[in-house]
């Protein structure tokens, strides 16, 4: 690592100084950067007083800059590459196999490594699932549709996931034998794992469920996770479902809640074949959705979901491939006149005393997007959002 001292909200690319949030979420204008860096390995963040290599990754057609596995912890809380996933996921990699009773297997070190949350939310994009327009009609069965058509474009530990990713479909009658058969094809070809092995297989050839969580049921070593329109339960041992209940606590929180929700959560997992050829889950994150399976995080964002949709309003939920949020506005107004709005919003046990300079920074972050800028400090009323073009008659 070079010490260059610190230098924060720039990165390097290639020999090039740029700005690091402009670098992170707009892409686009740094291509021919990114192609020159990928082949040279030459992107680093300066946030630290060393420099902390970037991964180059490619999503669909563009480029991006992410953190290098396992130091997202360690950039400077501002930086747009900072996540405090990576502490905690080198504690779950740095565990030897262990084998619970009854031939159940403990999570254990994996040879290459994944990030199911920059799975997840690269998926999520791809199949536009964070995305809405006026008139869009979206359940279930399209959303399906649209992450298997997503699948197809992504690899994890270098090759393509759609031959190894389930995506349960709605259960009809007429559709029962054909639905088991793709079901068998799937389990045929998972990974088997006995006492004896000492490492998990290789991303190269894990495979993956993908979908609604319908129940968590306790068992004596753990629990039992039920996918909605399926009937298998998958076994994640005690230990590693608390780490799951800290790695994504809004997921495990919403599955607490047992009130009518309109809000759900997703579920991506690692899965294989214990001893008994029962199905184990070595990795798991849940994402909270709310309607129409767009990612909400929170109560109030439940709100200004609602309020949106109930507009007919244009809107995008940015991603972050973290389990962080961070910098990423809450939502953002697409049909908003000459630039797009970001929607920003505090929850009510935000510190009052840290607003007005929380809201500039956004400002400045929005600014640096090419974008406006909303907000609504809870405890008060939500606003009227920013009006919408005015669209030609039909």
């Amino acid at each position: 690592m070079q010490n260059h001292g610190k230098h924060i909200g720039l990165i390097r690319i290639d020999g090039v100084e740029v700005s690091a949030v402009d670098a992170r979420y707009r892409p686009s204008n740094y291509q021919t950067l990114l192609v020159r860096a990928r082949k040279s390995g030459r992107a680093a963040c300066l946030c630290s007083d060393h420099d902390l290599r970037l991964s180059i990754k490619k999503r669909g057609d563009l480029l991006h800059l992410a953190a290098w596995p396992d130091q997202a912890a360690l950039h400077d809380e501002s930086c747009p590459f900072y996540s405090g996933l990576g502490r905690a996921v080198d504690v779950s990699r740095n565990l030897g196999a262990e084998v619970a009773p009854q031939g159940a297997v403990h999570p254990a070190k994996s040879a290459i490594p994944v990030d199911l949350w920059d799975m997840l939310h690269s998926l999520w994009k791809g199949a536009g699932l964070n995305k809405w327009n006026p008139g869009w009609r979206r359940d279930w069965g399209l959303a399906r549709s649209l992450l298997q058509r997503a699948s197809a474009g992504h690899e994890a530990g270098g090759s393509a996931i759609a031959e190894r990713i389930y995506i349960p479909p709605v259960f009809s009658q007429d559709k029962k034998q054909s639905i088991n058969d793709e079901w068998m094809a799937f389990y045929s070809r998972l990974p088997r794992v006995s006492a004896q092995d000492r490492f998990r297989p290789q991303m190269s050839e894990s495979s993956f469920l993908l979908g609604v969580v319908a129940s968590v049921e306790p068992c004596s070593r753990g629990v039992l996770i039920r996918l909605q329109h399926h009937y298998a339960k998958i076994f994640l041992s005690s230990d590693y479902f608390e780490r799951v209940a800290r790695l994504s606590r809004r997921g495990w929180t919403q599955l607490q809640i047992t009130q009518q929700s309109k809000s759900s959560v997703v579920a991506i997992l690692v899965v294989e074949l214990g001893v008994d050829d029962r199905l184990v889950a070595t990795d798991c994150v849940l994402m909270r959705v709310g309607q129409r399976f767009i990612p909400s995080n929170f109560e109030a964002e439940d709100l200004l979901l609602a309020k949106l949709l109930e507009e007919g309003r244009a809107f995008e939920r940015p991603l972050s491939f973290a389990q962080s949020h961070k910098q990423c506005a809450n939502f953002v107004l697409t049909d908003t006149p000459a630039r797009k709005t970001e929607l920003h919003l505090t929850g009510g046990g935000f510190p009052v005393h840290r607003i007005d300079s929380w809201s500039r920074e956004r400002e400045q972050i929005a600014s640096s997007r090419g974008c406006n800028v909303w907000f609504w400090h809870k405890p008060g009323p939500m606003g009227d959002l920013p009006a919408a073009s005015k669209r030609d008659a039909s």
